[in-house]
């Protein structure tokens, strides 16, 4: 069969990407901006181009997600792009992506046994996946690896000897997918450590308190101050794209209105840093409420 499959290893396509368009080392996924559309249209060129115009069956992208909060926002706009198929290993306690290599490998094996294509493009630079790439092969299968600039400092050696052809996406290409986020000046406060505060004068000393349990609220009106988790929640709002903000509200209008996992915790977290406190149901009910009402309001000005 004259079709053309992408394979795309994420955890590679983000670090050797994040590298190449910072011009210093890999950054982290919440450092980086990435535009799901200009990927899938840059890749499916790229498999065009390779497989002589073949027509494209279908890219399949793969990542890691947490066992504890499952796929992202980001996995969620990703599954509703066209011509595009999500598969997800996990990540474990270290942060280590697990299960990719065996899933690539595994899809590699059935698209070639199967004769679902004749040429596959494979985005990866790990070793591991190379016995996928020779049994494609004894399938008649063409792949053509594809590394990130320089792929011979970020590709495996012997991945790149068994391919049939190899390529590289640089920077011009990579900048239309990917850019670094500028963290908000508000962000950074809330996670800088407070300085200690100067010793008072012996003649006036604090008063005694009684300790507080964690889970209780420090204010004593019992009501977190408004303001204090409203300047998170606006940071935090400040930080993402209007197409994150977009897909953020989508994936809300398709999961109960809930927020994704990790906008949830990110922003809850930082509450608790700027408060210096624990928050109880209440009030991460109100932060929660406001946080929707304002990815809302966002989404509908974009």
């Amino acid at each position: 069969m004259d079709r053309v499959a992408v394979l795309v290893d994420a955890g590679y396509f983000f670090a050797a990407g994040s590298a190449l368009v910072s011009g210093t080392i890999s950054q982290s996924r919440s450092a980086i901006i990435f535009d799901e559309k200009a990927a899938v249209r840059e890749l499916q060129a790229l498999a065009q181009s390779l497989a002589q115009n073949s027509p494209l069956l279908r890219i399949y992208w793969y990542d890691g997600a947490s066992r504890k909060t499952g796929p992202t926002a980001e996995h969620g706009r990703l599954a509703h792009c066209d011509n595009i198929k999500v598969r997800l290993g996990f990540i474990n306690s270290a942060g280590q992506q697990k299960g990719v290599d065996s899933l690539i490998v595994t899809d590699l094996v059935e698209l070639a046994r199967n004769r679902a294509v004749g040429d596959v493009v494979l985005v990866s630079g790990d070793e591991d996946v190379r016995i996928g790439v020779q049994l494609a092969q004894s399938f008649g299968v063409r792949v053509h690896l594809v590394g990130i600039k320089p792929s011979a400092g970020n590709q495996s050696v012997e991945l790149r000897q068994e391919a049939d052809t190899c390529t590289e996406l640089d920077l011009a290409v990579l900048k239309k997918i990917i850019s670094m986020r500028l963290m908000a000046a508000a962000t950074l406060a809330v996670n800088k450590k407070p300085a200690a505060a100067a010793p008072k004068p012996a003649a006036s000393p604090a008063p005694a308190t009684v300790p507080i349990a964690p889970s209780a609220i420090v204010n004593p009106s019992g009501a977190v101050p408004t303001a204090s988790w409203e300047d998170v929640v606006n940071a935090a709002l400040s930080e993402m794209t209007p197409a994150e903000i977009k897909g953020t509200v989508a994936y809300m209008a398709a999961n109960s209105n809930n927020v994704p996992n990790e906008l949830d915790g990110k922003v809850l977290a930082r509450c608790r840093a700027k408060l210096g406190q624990y928050l109880d149901d209440e009030s991460r009910k109100k932060v929660r409420k406001y946080l929707r009402q304002r990815l809302k309001d966002a989404a509908a000005k974009a």
